[in-house]
C-alpha cells in the first residue's frame, strides 16, 4: 500500500510541476541575450579605439588633397582604408551577436529596442563602406598632375563623404530612438 501511495504522490507532483511549467509560460531567455549583447559592446568599443586613434585622418586627408600632396594623400588613405577594415571585422561580429541576441526568446520591449540598435550598427556600417570605398578609389586614382582625373577622383570622393555623413546621421537618430525607447521602458517598469 505505501508503494501505490508513493507512486501516486510521485504521478501527483509530476503532474502538478507540469501544469506549473506550462503556466509558467515559453522560457524567457533575455538574460543570456543580455550577455551576448554584452559581448557585442565590446566589440563596439574596439571600433571606438580605431576610431579614436583616426579621427584626425579625415582632416589630414583634406588638407592633403588642398596641398595635392600625392604621397600623403596615399598614405593617409592606405592607412584609412586599413583602419576601416579592421574595424568593419569588429562591426559584423557585433551584427552577428546582436542578431543572435534577437533570435533568442526575449521579451518583446528587449526585441524591440535591439531591432533599433541592430538598424544603427548596419547603417554606421554601410557608412565606414562607403568612407572605405571613397578612400580606396583616392589611394588608386588619385593624381594631382592630371587634373581632369583629379577633379573627378575628389567630386567621387565628396559625393561618397557626403553618403558617409548622411547614412551616419542616420544612425545616430537611431540610436537616439532605441535610448530613448529604453529609457520608456525603464520608466514604465519603475511606474508599476
Amino acid at each position: 500500500m505505501t508503494y501505490h501511495n508513493n507512486s501516486r504522490l510521485k504521478v501527483t507532483l509530476m503532474f502538478v510541476g507540469f501544469v506549473l511549467f506550462i503556466s509558467c509560460g515559453p522560457v524567457d531567455d533575455t538574460a543570456k541575450a543580455g550577455d551576448v549583447v554584452r559581448e557585442a559592446n565590446n566589440d563596439l568599443k574596439e571600433i571606438k579605439k580605431i576610431y579614436e586613434i583616426n579621427e584626425n585622418k579625415r582632416d589630414d586627408l583634406k588638407k592633403a588633397l588642398l596641398t595635392d600632396n600625392e604621397a600623403a594623400v596615399r598614405q593617409i588613405t592606405d592607412d584609412l582604408v586599413k583602419a576601416i577594415a579592421e574595424g568593419s571585422k569588429f562591426g559584423v561580429s557585433a551584427m552577428e551577436k546582436l542578431d543572435q541576441a534577437r533570435e533568442m526568446k526575449i521579451n518583446s520591449d528587449y526585441a524591440d529596442y535591439l531591432k533599433l540598435k541592430s538598424d544603427a550598427l548596419s547603417r554606421q556600417l554601410k557608412a565606414f563602406d562607403e568612407y572605405r570605398q571613397a578612400a580606396k578609389k583616392l589611394n588608386d586614382a588619385y593624381d594631382p598632375k592630371n587634373t581632369q582625373a583629379k577633379e573627378e577622383v575628389k567630386a567621387e570622393f565628396k559625393e561618397r563623404s557626403d553618403r558617409f555623413q548622411k547614412n551616419m546621421e542616420i544612425a545616430r537618430e537611431y540610436s537616439s530612438e532605441a535610448n530613448e525607447f529604453a529609457k520608456d521602458v525603464q520608466r514604465k517598469e519603475q511606474g508599476n
